[in-house]
């Protein structure tokens, strides 16, 4: 139990469920295959009695070298471990098996264990945010998340922080392999955008992406065009904080683009029959995606990650996208918004890596790209803080020359890719559809 927490009354046990499951590991009957089953529901910190957690832990090496766990190997493991003393004797580990029949429902008793567990851990939680709330030197905010992070950590699995590279190699290898039989470009989770997804192979876990430009320029049409080929095509659950504009705006963007029909004729209502048909298919394809959206204003990046982890924890998002950075708060007291927008931009990438997402977030740039010749935009040009040009992955702009030039027809769009950390940068070019609002590939 944790250092510092007193249990007024005997915490939840269930010492008979703890001896059935691990004597059910030690009979011949079961060997290998009972363990395979077993430590896909339990750990061994999952165990109320220490000397139990020690055996389970003897159990789980045994199994990891393919040794079946019975009574002379554990005893063998554990006085290699100079840990035999602490578990009792020879003669405890044999009761164990002693006391257990063959057990042809032991998942139910290793659920079991589980379970009382996670009620020992609930009371632990609570009472250490308890403890935590009498803390004047923490901020509300960050008691809030800290609360939260507990409590659902303990159904979620907690990652392993430390890994050997030769426990790692045979995942690697494997998606090569899977590359070179699939003659993919694309490694990671595509964008639509042919050509961006072969320049940068993809979006990854962990990855922090700024997609930036000038205002009007069309960013927001742009992460909306990949939360739709995302959520609807892919079938990959998208999260999408839409702060500058509504939630029904950014449907209504939606269904324009998948019904190819101007949205202002949707907004005005001046449809035709062929018309309804589009907006009716166009809504059935919505339907069958997976795109969650909160529009909610003046949000801070602590807020923010408490919603995308209830967002991972409720629908299993696997990208996040921010509409935009320049709307969010920092929960800290800070001097200045350049000092607020690199809090934020730090708690995007920490988000990013905690979640084992890729996270989008949408940027302004400044003036500066208007003041030059050439009015493509450089990584100088990300407004308010450097942090924006530090901390991504990988940075995108957008540029249009009809932007500038009113009697310039050609809609022609830039994507450059100005950083890329694992990657080259380069430039591709989308057609867009300022009618439907919606990018799309050029031939």
């Amino acid at each position: 139990m944790a250092s510092g927490i007193r249990f007024d009354r005997v915490p939840p046990v269930c010492i008979a469920e703890e001896v059935a499951v691990l004597g059910a590991c030690m009979l011949p009957e079961s060997s290998l295959m009972t363990v395979a089953e077993i430590i896909e529901i339990i750990k061994g910190k999952d165990f109320y009695k220490e000397a139990h957690e020690k055996i389970f832990n003897a159990i789980l090496s045994l199994y990891q070298k393919n040794i079946p766990p019975d009574c002379l190997m554990i005893v063998r493991e554990l006085d290699n471990a100079g840990e035999l003393e602490k578990v009792g004797d020879v003669g405890y580990i044999s009761s164990l098996i002693d006391s257990t029949l063959y057990l042809p429902n032991v998942t139910h008793y290793a659920e079991i264990v589980r379970d009382t567990a996670r009620k020992r851990n609930l009371i632990r939680a609570s009472v250490e945010i308890y403890n935590n709330s009498y803390d004047d030197t923490l901020e509300t905010e960050t008691l809030l998340d800290m609360a939260e992070s507990s409590i659902l950590n303990i159904k979620d699995v907690s990652p392993q922080q430390f890994v050997t590279a030769k426990s790692m190699v045979n995942g690697v290898l494997d998606k090569i392999n899977l590359a070179i039989s699939s003659k993919s470009s694309v490694a990671g989770i595509p964008t639509g955008f042919n050509k961006l997804d072969y320049l940068t192979t993809g979006m990854y876990p962990g990855d922090y992406i700024i997609v930036a430009a000038r205002t009007s320029m069309g960013k927001s049409v742009f992460v909306k065009d990949i939360a739709t080929f995302l959520s609807l095509v892919e079938k990959i659950p998208v999260g999408f904080f839409t702060l500058e504009t509504s939630k029904e705006q950014l449907m209504l963007r939606i269904i324009s683009s998948l019904s190819g029909l101007d949205s202002f004729l949707l907004k005005t209502g001046h449809l035709n029959e062929t018309d309804l048909t589009k907006v009716t298919n166009a809504v059935n394809e919505i339907y069958k995606g997976s795109l969650i959206i909160d529009d909610s204003s003046g949000l801070t990046d602590m807020e923010l990650r408490s919603r995308v982890r209830r967002m991972k924890h409720q629908y299993g998002v696997e990208l996040i996208i921010i509409d935009q950075i320049g709307q969010l708060k920092s929960h800290k007291k800070v001097e200045n918004r350049q000092q607020e927008v690199s809090a934020i931009s730090l708690s995007l990438k920490q988000i990013a890596r905690d979640f084992k997402i890729p996270v989008i977030a949408v940027a302004q740039i400044n003036r500066g790209p208007e003041e030059r010749s050439d009015k493509r935009p450089l990584l100088s040009d990300l407004r308010e803080s450097g942090s924006l040009e530090m901390d991504p992955d990988t940075v995108c702009f957008l540029y249009r020359e009809s932007y500038y030039d009113r009697d310039n027809q050609d809609n022609t769009t830039e994507i450059i890719v100005a950083k890329q950390r694992n990657g080259p940068i380069g430039t591709i070019k989308l057609d867009f559809d300022l009618r439907c609002t919606k990018f799309i590939n050029k031939e």
